[in-house]
């Protein structure tokens, strides 16, 4: 019920947008005059506040690339793209970014229909949908009313039935919704923070070395045991890495 109602009031208020606050304009101010330690400093400080946006988690990973921070960046492009699962800027930044990291990985193929669904809830954030069930709940009201009022006869069905899809349909995008609300909350991915790290067999430090990785590599978080993480990588390879070797997304 807590989720539900988190996800009804993002698709009225749907995001904080840092671009309305004089903060972010003065940090884009910096950027653009090439003073990006400044800029970063600026754009973190809007985040401590609490300000969640697309945008400032963009411009924050661009201060970064600027760096050849590329750790940072892939970290705040991968936090954007969560919000903003469709923008091509994040998108294309993210993707140029990956291509300064070391390791390369190929994900494992995702079975058609998997792709297919990721595919319909990448077009809108939560809020997005969130929008969506409220508009298709407001439709099925108005023409569940007109049934009882206007219509009559052949017609005064064929709007009740069309009210009742509505309805269907609004709890299709609710249930679209709360997975893309659950999936946006999830913070069990991470990017890996230092030069090189040894993944191990078990969280110790003297058991086998697997294989190693290298800074800005995504990887999910599976399990966490006092200082140590296990991960999986997209290839579906499996390790343990010490806490402090990750940054969560």
């Amino acid at each position: 019920m807590r989720k539900l109602v988190v996800i009804l009031f993002l698709a009225f208020s749907y995001l904080s947008f840092a671009e309305n606050i004089p903060e972010f304009n003065a940090a884009n101010i910096l950027y653009n005059t090439g003073q990006y330690s400044k800029a970063i400093e600026a754009y973190k400080a809007i985040v401590d506040k609490g300000t969640v946006s697309s945008n400032l988690y963009l411009n924050l990973g661009n201060s970064y690339f600027k760096l050849n921070k590329i750790a940072d960046a892939i970290i705040n492009y991968e936090r954007a793209i969560k919000l903003s699962p469709s923008d091509e800027d994040i998108i294309f930044n993210l993707k140029v970014a990956n291509t300064k990291i070391v390791d390369k990985i190929d994900p494992a193929p995702k079975f058609f229909i998997t792709e297919w669904i990721d595919n319909v809830m990448g077009v809108f954030t939560s809020g997005g949908w969130g929008w969506l069930v409220v508009l298709s709940f407001w439709i099925a009201a108005g023409l569940f009313l007109t049934v009882l009022f206007v219509f009559k006869g052949q017609m005064k069905r064929i709007v009740f039935v069309a009210s009742i899809a509505f309805v269907f349909l609004a709890i299709g995008f609710w249930v679209i919704a709360f997975t893309k609300y659950s999936a946006e909350t999830n913070n069990n991915f991470g990017v890996i923070y230092n030069e090189s790290v040894y993944v191990k067999a078990s969280p110790d430090e003297k058991s086998t070395d697997l294989f190693i990785l290298h800074e800005g590599t995504k990887s999910e978080i599976l399990n966490t045991l006092n200082e140590w993480v296990q991960i999986k990588l997209q290839n579906g390879n499996v390790g343990w890495i010490a806490i402090n070797d990750i940054v969560r997304i």
